[in-house]
């Protein structure tokens, strides 16, 4: 009985600690990562509504209004055409009506020439003096007949690169910089920055910035160290030292991760041994009650049966005589009472055993179903953890 409670409590233990650790709150993605992610997605999505809702779509109508409802949907893109084989425009609709503009030819278009000859995706962007950036991306619609593959068409996009990033309000602080000029900003304020390009297909010369680490940030508000003239030695431990803090900086998401998890299996653990300590001592008591129990009723037993022993009436004596009279010989006490005290012990104490193998078999019935109630959930805990573990590697 000890160890199946202690199997429970583990069980319990081991799915509080995986609820927790699932509870847990996830690291922010880089801001650079977080926009690449998201260029990225509305890529898919496009080829998506081509593929699964325009293309099979029976007239030219229904084509039009799954554009015209895909870009309701993602308010970054803000026209989209639809060409044939020939360069001429099937669809050319955007968010203002599903209806299409007048078919024209594009075929002499670059962007047409580089799908149809190289069979692969073009990326390009065009921007205003005010800082308005477009960027253009378009593919190739072919179909394969034995060992060639044919054009048969092509879809293209204009997405406003401001309206795309302004969906984005999951990302850590950043800022986009064009021509000189910021043109878009995400919880920015007056910080220390680094700079680099942005990882956006298509862009060109446009950069983002993001706040450097904290050890490494310069704030004007803080007190500056002074100046000695020893500044060789000194200059070079502080490097050291910003050097140390900036490593320290990057791994902190994993490590702070770690020891969370860490943290989380070290309290499950001691709240198990804590249990496994008190269903043992709970069972050495009951072992030790048991036994008190059992010395005791022996002991009621046996007083009862002195009892019933010297309560019986002794033989009287015969009178003196002038001759003494040999004593009759003296009977044991009670032999008959003390047979039926016995018999009636035994079949209690029959009665009582069978009860209890009843009530044994009943709760061994009861505990093995627990068992495999409990085997079926640890099966699925270890299935999850397992799932947990691929997932935290993967990240």
């Amino acid at each position: 009985m000890t160890k199946i409670l202690i199997k429970i409590m583990m069980t319990a233990a081991l799915s509080a600690t995986i609820n927790t650790a699932s509870a847990a709150p996830a690291a922010p993605i880089p801001a650079k990562q977080r926009i690449e992610r998201e260029f990225r997605l509305l890529e898919t999505a496009l080829a998506r509504c081509m593929y699964e809702d325009v293309i099979p779509s029976p007239d030219i109508e229904l084509m039009n209004r799954a554009l015209y409802e895909f870009m309701r949907d993602n308010p970054g893109v803000t026209r989209i055409l639809r060409v044939n084989a020939g360069g001429f425009t099937v669809n050319d609709v955007t968010p203002e009506s599903p209806r299409s503009a007048p078919p024209r030819s594009v075929s002499g278009q670059r962007w047409f020439q580089h799908i149809s000859q190289g069979k692969a995706p073009y990326y390009s962007m065009e921007a205003t003096p005010d800082g308005q950036i477009t960027l253009f991306y378009a593919w190739p619609l072919t179909a394969s007949s034995g060992a060639e593959t044919a054009v048969t068409g092509g879809f293209a996009a204009y997405i406003d690169l401001v309206s795309q990033l302004a969906l984005i309000d999951d990302a850590p602080p950043f800022r986009i910089r064009y021509a000189g000029r910021a043109i878009f900003q995400h919880d920015w304020d007056d910080l220390d920055y680094d700079e680099e390009a942005l990882p956006v297909k298509g862009a060109r010369d446009v950069m983002i910035q993001t706040p450097k680490p904290i050890p490494t940030r310069l704030d004007p508000r803080a007190p500056q160290a002074p100046k000695t003239k020893s500044g060789g030695a000194q200059s070079q431990a502080s490097e050291t030292r910003d050097d140390e803090e900036e490593d320290v900086y990057r791994t902190a998401p994993g490590k702070k991760k770690a020891d969370a998890v860490g943290g989380y299996m070290n309290k499950a653990l001691f709240v198990l041994l804590l249990l496994i300590v008190i269903m043992l001592a709970y069972s050495t008591m009951g072992d030790r009650i048991s036994r008190m129990l059992r010395a005791w009723n022996d002991t009621r037993s046996m007083r009862a049966l002195s009892h019933t022993t010297t309560s019986m009436p002794a033989v009287p004596a015969a009178p003196d005589t002038q001759q003494q009279q040999p004593l009759p010989p003296m009977l044991p006490p009670q032999p008959v009472v003390t047979k039926v005290i016995s018999s009636e012990r035994a079949e209690k104490a029959e009665k009582l055993y069978k009860e209890q193998q009843k009530t044994i078999a009943k709760m061994a019935e009861l505990i093995r179903k627990k068992i495999d109630v409990m085997e079926s959930k640890i099966d699925a805990l270890s299935k999850r953890v397992e799932s947990l573990e691929r997932e935290i590697e993967k990240k």
